[in-house]
């Protein structure tokens, strides 16, 4: 494969580092709308782990569909979608900017027995979670917790689970793309497809083609804060859907005030 001038410097500086820093690495880049880079260095796979991005490709392009629909808005409670949980005043829209108060993270999967349903697993994480309580802030505190409890949120706003919505959403927005969860913590394809994280001292395995996140391997695979597996070329495309989002170019159901909208609600780096 025949590099650019651009492709070749950048290989040459990846290859001097990335032995102190992983067995490989893929980089994209889009400018205007174009693919400049596109170079692969080391041991790379088809598929990888994607992790805390099932927050932005999933659970966020979810509650801003669910949005446009009419089913929220800026000013809704946490409680008026979900009755049960405590703090009244907390908007759905601090747990998508951080800014509820929720820690950034727990390890419930050291509570939730395997021997249960993942219904009950998801009843168990909703009385830990109702058990919490709020950490002052004055700036954004990125939280696993508060992506989880969104997931709660969409399954209540649309009447089903998880991955059903998932699926919708697959079909409506990204139907040629291989992006998929491991339902049970299965792989679609053989393991050595895709890139290995970590072995596992929890599990007594090195995870590949399994969800890393432990919580979210916990709840059966499928999360709304991580699970979701893909390639390169899939969070390439995302970022382009997501450009035309914002340029109103998109032929989704989210228009381009939305999008503009949610932006907007972001808290500047030096807040976060």
């Amino acid at each position: 494969m025949k590099h650019s001038v651009f492709e070749e410097r950048l290989i040459k500086q990846i290859k001097e580092k990335l032995p102190q820093a992983a067995p490989g690495v893929m980089v994209q880049v889009y400018q205007n709308g174009r693919k400049v880079c596109d170079v692969a260095v080391g041991d790379t796979f088809a598929y990888y782990d994607l992790a805390s991005l099932t927050k932005v490709i999933f659970t966020t392009q979810a509650l801003m569909k669910a949005f446009s629909e009419g089913r929220w808005n800026i000013k809704t409670t946490v409680e008026d979608i979900l009755p049960w949980f405590p703090h009244r005043t907390m908007l759905l829209m601090q747990l998508m900017n951080h800014t509820s108060g929720l820690t950034w993270w727990v390890p419930f999967y050291k509570d939730l027995d395997m021997n249960q349903s993942i219904d009950d697993r998801w009843l168990k994480l909703q009385a830990m979670i109702t058990a919490m309580k709020l950490e002052k802030h004055d700036h954004a505190v990125y939280s696993d917790v508060g992506f989880l409890l969104l997931g709660m949120a969409l399954v209540s706003i649309y009447q089903k689970p998880l991955f059903d919505i998932w699926s919708d959403m697959k079909e409506q927005f990204y139907p040629r793309l291989s992006l998929e969860f491991h339902p049970q913590n299965q792989p679609k394809y053989p393991a050595r497809y895709y890139a290995p994280t970590e072995k596992c001292p929890w599990r007594g395995r090195v995870m590949q083609g399994e969800v890393h996140d432990e919580n979210a391997w916990a709840l059966g695979g499928i999360s709304s804060h991580a699970g979701l597996f893909g390639s390169i070329d899939d969070v390439g495309w995302f970022g382009l859907f997501l450009r035309g989002q914002l340029q109103g170019i998109s032929r989704t159901v989210i228009k381009q005030k939305n999008g503009a909208t949610f932006c907007h609600q972001v808290f500047a780096h030096r807040q976060g």
